[in-house]
């Protein structure tokens, strides 16, 4: 089949390097191309999406994100092009994040209370006036580049504070931001696979690790380890995407939608917020735990066709990064051109994933995968996500910290506890009758 990836952030190269295994055509379009990487030949990169439409007529246009051209690819559905990926409908529930907020509230879904403002300043207003000792939870748009921007205040002065110094270093989002309620709980998010015909495959259920450091501590860098586990009851996914079945149909969305949710002690589940497409790096994280063909699935959801198949087990992923990683995101990233991941062989690429938004894997060479320095401004420094399977949280992060252990980098940043937290909270979340599947 052929396979044309849209992918401004560089996110697909693992999977489009699956999709070649397979026998595949691909071409990848992406903003993150340096002129003097080597790269990886089979993947063929194209500077104009638009010329090679036509190539991917009969195959399949896969969108990575929900932030660009999606007027475009709208107008290719209507034409017969069978596209996963979000519509401009379905991508402002995430972009705009009082939308999203809004189509749950209409559904009765409850929320975190919640206010919008236009700028840093009227944020800040907000947030001195604000009496609440529970603490507050800054938020951009959903499309946002820096994910790192969502900052949770302990109290309301702790917001202050932050927005403070964004206010004295210039700092200009997009467009309006938003501050959350804070609810204390336990954060687990349900996905699932929207198609023309409704919801497809089993829910993916899962646990992010969004902080630097080991413990929970330090910023908030994105994503630095997720678990993920697949199952086909999900009572999460009865009471915040089941509801939500009729107005996504509407939108003509045939990808992922996620909602990332807080439950309370007492089983309240608290959407925080939509991802209407593929998490990155959860997709790639996913993919250990697909069986078959990486795109006949996606191709057949895209249609309306169930075809998905996937191991009954957990995957846990674990990034690894390198300096200047978390800060100066884009400084001097040339330097990092040649920097050797040693212990790697050709077998390793089954779970060791190269992430390419700010290196690439070039040739094996003598069993080593040599990346690729990128110089983009806005990039992080994430060299790979590690992943390890098993029937268990327990025994997945055991074996992907046992392959984490084989690879040696220079000043390697990894924390060293995905999914422990994962193991404490799973119990208590069994005893509200969720996740029940899914094994601490």
């Amino acid at each position: 089949m052929r396979i044309l990836s849209i992918d401004p952030g560089g996110n697909t190269f693992p999977w489009m390097m699956d999709c070649i295994v397979a026998g595949h055509e691909v071409r990848w379009y992406t903003t993150h191309v340096n002129p003097h990487q080597a790269g990886y030949e089979p993947v063929k990169r194209i500077t104009r999406w638009q010329d090679s439409m036509d190539w991917a007529k009969e195959g399949l246009v896969f969108l990575s994100d929900n932030d660009h051209y999606l007027a475009d690819f709208d107008r290719y559905r209507r034409m017969g092009w069978c596209i996963s990926g979000a519509t401009m409908t379905s991508a402002q529930l995430e972009i705009d994040r009082e939308a999203g907020m809004q189509i749950l509230e209409k559904y009765s879904i409850p929320v975190p209370d919640y206010e919008m403002f236009e700028t840093l300043q009227e944020a800040l207003r907000y947030t001195m006036r604000c009496k609440d000792p529970s603490g507050l939870v800054f938020k951009t748009l959903g499309s946002e580049g820096d994910k790192s921007l969502t900052y949770v205040g302990k109290t309301p002065a702790d917001l202050a504070n932050k927005i403070e110094n964004w206010i004295a270093d210039g700092k200009v989002f997009k467009g309006k931001c938003m501050i959350q309620k804070r609810i204390d709980g336990i954060e687990v998010a349900v996905s699932g696979i929207m198609s023309p015909n409704g919801w497809i495959g089993p829910w993916e259920e899962n646990f992010e690790h969004k902080k630097l450091l080991s413990g929970n501590y330090g910023p908030n860098t994105g994503e630095m380890g997720t678990v993920i586990h697949y199952t086909a009851q999900s009572v999460l996914a009865d009471r915040v995407l089941k509801p939500l079945t009729d107005v996504l149909l509407g939108t003509g969305h045939t990808s992922w939608v996620d909602l990332n949710c807080i439950v309370t002690p007492k089983g309240e589940i608290r959407p925080l917020e939509f991802t209407n497409r593929p998490g990155w790096p959860a997709f790639t994280i996913a993919q250990r735990l697909m069986r078959g063909d990486p795109v006949k699935c996606i191709y057949n959801a895209a249609k309306g066709i169930d075809s998905m198949h996937v191991r009954g087990e957990v995957v846990v992923g674990v990034m690894i990064c390198i300096p200047p990683f978390p800060g100066e995101h884009g400084t001097n990233l040339a330097k990092l051109a040649g920097v050797t991941i040693q212990g790697l062989n050709d077998k390793a690429l089954e779970w060791c994933h190269p992430y390419p938004a700010t290196i690439q894997p070039g040739f094996i060479q003598d069993g080593n995968l040599v990346t690729r320095g990128k110089v983009w401004k806005t990039t992080s420094e994430y060299v790979a996500v590690i992943t390890g399977v098993g029937a268990t949280v327990a025994e997945a992060r055991a074996d992907a910290y046992k392959n984490v252990k084989k690879i040696h980098l220079p000043n390697m940043i990894v924390r060293d506890d995905i999914g422990v937290s994962s193991c404490e909270v799973l119990p208590q979340l069994h005893k509200l009758g969720l996740c029940k599947d899914f094994k601490p």
